[in-house]
């Protein structure tokens, strides 16, 4: 178990994979709740935070260090949320573009993504 931030860290294939791993999660999570930036990295913290506990347990209750906790794991992929976070935004930015350019603010779909709607969801 690594609780040392930034100790060990190489530039390996783990690395990367920590970040993208957790990309989809911040790039998702403002579509379906549209959440602030602040929200968002909490959320992904926590996850992150949650995995890696999950294979501390694991390894505890099988009695064999099948993973390691690493604190790194846990910057890395809420390192990674950001950068979806990020991407979401330039997203948005383009399609506010794109839906100015081509007359379609009335499409209910695209508000709802843009996160300018009252639409009201039967159920």
């Amino acid at each position: 178990m690594n609780i040392k931030p930034f100790a060990n860290i190489t530039l390996n294939r783990r690395f990367y994979y920590n970040i993208l791993l957790t990309v989809p999660f911040g790039f998702l999570l403002p579509l379906l709740r549209n959440k602030s930036i602040k929200k968002v990295l909490l959320k992904g913290m926590a996850f992150s935070i949650s995995i890696e506990l999950l294979q501390l347990l694991i390894s505890f209750l099988i009695k064999f260090l099948y993973r390691t906790c690493d604190i790194n794991d846990i910057i890395l992929n809420t390192f990674g949320v950001f950068m979806g976070f990020v991407l979401w935004k330039l997203f948005t930015v383009i399609l506010k573009a794109i839906t100015k350019k081509l007359n379609l603010k009335n499409d209910k779909f695209i508000n709802y993504i843009l996160g300018q709607n009252n639409i009201k969801v039967a159920g």
